[in-house]
């Protein structure tokens, strides 16, 4: 959420620099703005909505050599220009862009008498920067290492018109550089085209940009030795090419992300840092996540049970944090799953089970993020960048990956035969029934609520299907356990209720259909996803295996709620009051 970009260096058009920010568009925000130095004097504007809207207040003529800019997503203070980033503290002595929450704020504006115009939390760290008249690196970490909460920040000041101060705790923020020139940014999707490699500031650590070149320190102002990460060719697609958006090219590149999954397990031997006694030395498996990522946890836990007969379970990241610390063990492997990883809660549970000393996993889509860091073993998602706030193709990279996972503890022989059945799964993921889809999509568009049932994995692909419809249609979906009908939610069925029901395991097919024919009755008009041969409103789901039927289910409900939300002229790609990545607890 937010978003931070800044750029120090030879003289560029303020525009050019601004446009960065739309690469963080994805992240959600409701206003914009940027602060910079022109013969040595601070500059400014700020817009609440898009940032075109910023850019159309920015002089065609106007260049700079040291800018800060943000998108902000409102917290702490209404969506306004006062409460919008960058802020600039009384005396105009400092510009403040942060990224983050400090809990500190109201006691830190007591303790130093700060005053304030609007309502954040940043605009009090800015003045705090002036009241304590920090003019060095030293003075400035000091001052940082009062706050409490989260924080990315970047920070410039008068009396330094050629230096950038940069903080970093628990929100993401890096660093590239390229010739002298240097751009700072909260995702390094911003340095594609400018340099491949980045530094990535870690928890409690500093920057100092000044004269060409970047320092780093830690909090006891003591000099860090980091080295540049090369980051990924990925980010050479972050565009919509010919697509209209962002959600429907990410769904039509699940084919090419599962194949290309498969080939960087096979090039880089990734699984092969697991020994073959790996699991044996832990009783279970927990996986942990939010949101999308949670369902990828359930739905993994379904294949640990099944594909190796091992208790496994999944838990939200958030209640973990509170419900579990006690429970944490060294006979539990502890998976953590995140797209960006970057997610302040799992990032949050993650540091409890390392404290503790269990073994932890992540899987993410990001290799130099900070999940990835914190975690023992790194599986990684390889479904290259994903814009879109709905996650699609990351979702299903997360199930193929646990799936290899699984069957690579069976034996060589059974893993072959493993990603040969996958590979064919990619290929089938698109060749659904676009008209029929479409068809669905134009009689669901205008109902209020919408009802997803099944069982054991089938329930799991209704819980993501409903997820995915909500965010982007704003549809009340819900799913249930098909077993729960006379517990709750029959009493929400009424006549013309869309009920999508998941039918496609073979064991619990009949329990299923039972639920779905006594939902008929009450008047539910239903739509089935299935691999089976029944009667009714059928997505047909061309997959006899019944764990990877879920995948190819996850691609044909993602495109159901795209069409929808075409339908209802809402943009799927940023839904209101949603952020692609939530780095705040």
């Amino acid at each position: 959420m937010c978003g931070i970009t800044g750029y120090i260096g030879r003289e560029k058009q303020t525009k050019d620099i601004i446009k960065l920010l739309k690469k963080l568009e994805y992240r959600g925000y409701d206003s914009a703005g940027y602060a910079g130095f022109q013969n040595g004097k601070f500059l400014s504007q700020k817009s609440v909505g898009n940032i075109d809207k910023l850019l159309n207040k920015v002089p065609d003529n106007e260049v700079v050599s040291l800018m800060i800019s943000h998108t902000r997503w409102a917290t702490n203070g209404a969506s306004n220009e006062i409460n919008a980033h960058p802020h600039i503290s009384s005396r105009n002595k400092w510009a403040v862009v942060h990224n983050g929450i400090i809990e500190n704020c109201e006691e830190l504006k007591s303790k130093f008498n700060l005053k304030t115009k609007g309502e954040t939390d940043t605009e009090v760290f800015c003045e705090l920067l002036d009241k304590l008249n920090i003019k060095n690196i030293d003075e400035f970490i000091a001052a940082a290492n009062i706050l409490e909460g989260s924080f990315a920040i970047a920070a410039i000041c008068e009396g330094l018109p050629n230096t950038m101060f940069l903080a970093k705790e628990k929100s993401p923020l890096y660093v590239a550089e390229c010739g002298g020139d240097f751009i700072v940014a909260s995702d390094p999707i911003c340095f594609d085209g400018f340099s491949k490699n980045c530094y990535g500031l870690n928890d409690g650590e500093f920057a100092e940009i000044c004269g060409g070149k970047i320092v780093f320190y830690n909090r006891q102002k003591m000099v860090v030795s980091k080295q540049a990460v090369q980051m990924g060719c990925e980010y050479e697609s972050a565009n919509k090419q010919n697509f209209p958006h962002f959600m429907l090219k990410e769904i039509m590149e699940e084919k090419a992300a599962i194949l290309n999954q498969i080939s960087v397990y096979e090039s880089t031997k990734v699984l092969e840092r697991f020994d073959d006694k790996f699991l044996n030395q832990f009783d279970d498996i927990k996986f942990i996540g939010c949101g999308t990522a949670y369902h990828a946890g359930l739905m993994a836990a379904k294949f640990v049970n099944k594909i190796l007969n091992k208790p496994a379970s999944a838990e939200i990241a958030s209640e973990f944090i509170y419900n579990e610390p006690n429970f944490i063990n060294q006979k539990t492997l502890y998976f953590f799953i995140s797209q960006s990883g970057e997610t302040a809660d799992t990032i949050e549970a993650m540091k409890l089970v390392k404290k503790s000393t269990a073994v932890s996993v992540a899987l993410t889509n990001v290799l130099y993020s900070t999940v990835s860091k914190l975690a023992d073993f790194v599986l990684p998602v390889a479904a290259a960048v994903e814009i879109a706030v709905a996650s699609t193709k990351a979702y299903v990279c997360m199930l193929s990956a646990t799936y290899l996972f699984c069957n690579y503890f069976l034996g060589k022989n059974k893993f072959e035969i493993a990603k040969t059945k996958l590979r064919a799964v990619a290929q089938k993921i698109l060749n659904f029934n676009t008209e029929q889809i479409d068809s669905i999509a134009a009689k669901l568009k205008d109902k209020n609520m919408a009802v997803f049932i099944g069982k054991d994995m089938d329930y799991i692909s209704a819980k993501e299907a409903a997820l995915k419809l909500k965010e982007v249609s704003y549809i009340n979906a819900t799913a249930y356990p098909s077993g729960e009908l006379k517990h709750g939610f029959l009493a929400m069925v009424e006549n013309g209720t869309p009920l999508f029901v998941f039918l496609n395991q073979n064991k619990i097919l009949s329990k299923t259909l039972s639920s779905k024919n006594e939902a008929e009755s009450r008047g539910a008009k239903s739509i089935i996803y299935s691999n089976k041969t029944i009667d009714g409103e059928v997505i047909f789901v061309d997959e006899e295996d019944e764990i990877l039927s879920q995948i190819l289910v996850a691609s044909q409900a993602q495109y159901l709620a795209y069409r929808v939300s075409i339908l209802k002229n809402i943009n799927p790609d940023q839904p209101r009051n949603l952020a692609k990545s939530v780095t705040v607890e």
